[in-house]
């Protein structure tokens, strides 16, 4: 059986948390929508780092940032990516692109599995030339003109959601992270790297993991 390599996305092959930059992006073509997040942004804060109302607090601020959109969801999605890695707002770790080859080279199977929505991490990932790789995604239905998240794969879902994809998490040979979210899924691999860390989560990283991990410095920009 082919062992498995698990990636993290936002921040670990980007620099960026994608959906959260398309939200921004969205929100700041309106006046009306600036307002509104700015009003109500320290509650949603406060709202998604309690796990039973992180949803809500998502599905909030899609409903604000993509409400009376005129574009379909491909049109939009173009649309961001062309802002997305303009003028160096986003870019992609060269390190993360040659360490995914380095082990598609080696005959392991590529796992990205991610909070960003299955719909534009998709298109993330062809626009920067990622191919070859078994991909999670978050997923969203249309309900009252947005999108919303049904299914997050955030933290020990993500180890849940790509179960139900039949994907077997028995021989994980590495993952690779920035989040301390990830620890469920890091805890089933036999090599865990830490991507740019900072001190603080690094001890962290070391006491949930027992030391048995790995820090890299990734900073190359392709």
């Amino acid at each position: 059986m082919r062992e498995t390599v698990v990636f993290d996305f936002d921040k670990t092959i980007i620099s960026k948390d994608s959906y959260v930059e398309l939200l921004v992006w969205l929100i700041r073509q309106s006046r009306l929508k600036t307002l509104v997040t700015y009003v109500i942004l320290p509650f949603v804060i406060g709202l998604f780092y309690i796990k039973s109302t992180r949803l809500f607090a998502i599905n909030l601020m899609s409903l604000i940032a993509l409400s009376f959109q005129k574009r379909n969801i491909f049109g939009l999605r173009r649309d961001f990516l062309n802002h997305f890695f303009s003028n160096g707002n986003c870019f992609v770790f060269g390190e993360a692109m040659k360490t995914i080859a380095n082990h598609i080279n080696q005959g392991r199977k590529v796992l990205i599995i991610s909070g960003c929505p299955q719909w534009l991490l998709m298109g993330v990932l062809r626009h920067i030339g990622v191919r070859k790789c078994q991909v999670v995604g978050s997923k969203q239905v249309v309900r009252h003109g947005s999108l919303k998240m049904v299914d997050h794969c955030y933290s020990q879902n993500k180890v849940n959601m790509a179960r139900l994809r039949n994907v077997d998490t028995k021989d994980w040979h590495s993952g690779y992270s920035d989040s301390l979210a990830d620890l469920p899924f890091l805890k089933l691999c036999e090599n865990r790297f830490i991507v740019n860390s900072s001190p603080e989560k690094e001890r962290v990283f070391k006491k949930e993991l027992d030391n048995n991990c790995h820090f890299v410095r990734w900073t190359r920009r392709v």
